[in-house]
């Protein structure tokens, strides 16, 4: 039975990752420059340049959310920097789909301002998290979902 060790198959996967994105990007800007060397519109040239930078981000942040959860060791604060991280994807395909489809692109508004909102929820509580532990406040192993308490010290 053929197995690879851990490092060597972290490699592999990363290799795999790293020429898979990279053919998507190389084979969407051939397409690109085909169109605008075939006359499209411009509307057309401007969805898929659109499409293009979708294409080059989702691999990016998928890699880092995925590093993140692969590799948690203080879930109390990751969890909220994953959520932080999701920002990158949501915003591309939104801002992609609110150009293709203008009639419709308030929808697509709409669900990108609410999950902004959450966002900022979460980078609060990621600063509070922080802050408390730091200042030997809060134990980020314990499972408990108690309110955070910070007692600030008057001088």
């Amino acid at each position: 039975m053929f197995s690879l060790s851990a490092s060597k198959s972290q490699k592999l996967e990363k290799a795999i990752w790293i020429l898979v994105s990279t053919t998507v990007i190389l084979v969407l800007i051939i397409t690109l420059f085909i169109s605008i060397a075939d006359n499209a519109s411009w509307y057309e040239i401007r969805w898929m340049g659109a499409f293009l930078m979708v294409c080059c981000t989702l691999p990016i942040s998928f890699w880092d959310i995925r590093q993140h959860l692969k590799f948690m060791h203080n879930e109390k604060l990751q969890i909220p920097l994953v959520r932080i991280l999701w920002m990158v994807p949501i915003y591309s395909i939104d801002s992609f789909l609110a150009l293709r489809f203008t009639s419709i692109s308030y929808i697509f508004t709409t669900a990108r301002e609410m999950y902004e909102a959450y966002v900022i929820y979460s980078f609060v509580l990621f600063l509070f998290r922080f802050v408390a532990i730091r200042e030997n406040h809060y134990n980020p192993s314990s499972d408990s979902n108690e309110q955070i308490s910070v007692q600030l010290e008057q001088s």
